[in-house]
């Protein structure tokens, strides 16, 4: 395990000399692929990343957080709470989970580091969703015989084949992706501040299969 961290932080991150760009005027100031490397308007970017599991209780205790993340010398924000709060919507400066998820990413976008966010920790996936698509597959009667008592996330073996599992995630994606940050005035998809978007976590399907 620590070995597989190490690569991780490894292949995420080296050394801090690449610029910050705010607003995406052009397609350029995105964070792309080029050559095999990180990069935005084409200058390499090189990121040195680590994770945040709670949020600040109020915007200066983020400020604090922030300016230390960012004394310590990391440019990269994983974020962990990405749509944990549902509904999405909230009254700027109400305190919700919401609104202080969204400050703290208008946080690192001001202090000139970057955002990534994780997608697969905050849905979960129960009997309640039998309908969310009729899968010619697998019957309703089944797929609630087979969810029965359970909660899953998507980093669940069944995601591979199982199609309601599946749309739950992406409509999690949809919804997530489609927020309008109230700070930033961007949608999470139109957010050049967001260098990576986790879409897979620890899955270990091939132990689980052979388990």
């Amino acid at each position: 395990m620590r070995k597989k961290a190490f690569i991780v932080l490894v292949t995420i991150a080296l050394v801090l000399d690449a610029p910050f760009i705010v607003r995406a005027e052009t397609p350029g100031n995105f964070v792309e692929v080029r050559d095999g490397h990180l990069s935005v308007g084409g200058t390499r970017l090189k990121l040195w990343g680590s994770q945040s599991g709670t949020l600040g209780e109020t915007p200066a205790a983020i400020d604090k957080e922030v300016a230390d993340f960012r004394a310590l010398g990391f440019n990269l924000y994983r974020n962990i709470s990405v749509g944990s709060a549902y509904p999405m919507e909230y009254k700027r400066g109400d305190g919700s989970t919401m609104d202080l998820q969204d400050y703290t990413f208008a946080a690192i976008v001001k202090s000139g580091a970057y955002n990534w966010i994780d997608l697969i920790n905050n849905v979960t996936i129960a009997s309640a969703d039998v309908d969310v698509i009729d899968d010619p597959l697998v019957s309703r009667e089944d797929w609630l015989k087979a969810m029965e008592g359970k909660t899953l996330r998507p980093s669940t073996v069944q995601t591979i084949w199982d199609f309601r599992t599946q749309t739950v995630y992406l409509n999690h994606i949809d919804r997530v992706m489609n927020h309008v940050n109230q700070y930033t005035g961007l949608r999470y998809a139109d957010d050049p501040s967001i260098a990576l978007v986790e879409l897979v976590n620890e899955q270990w399907w091939l132990p689980k299969m052979l388990a």
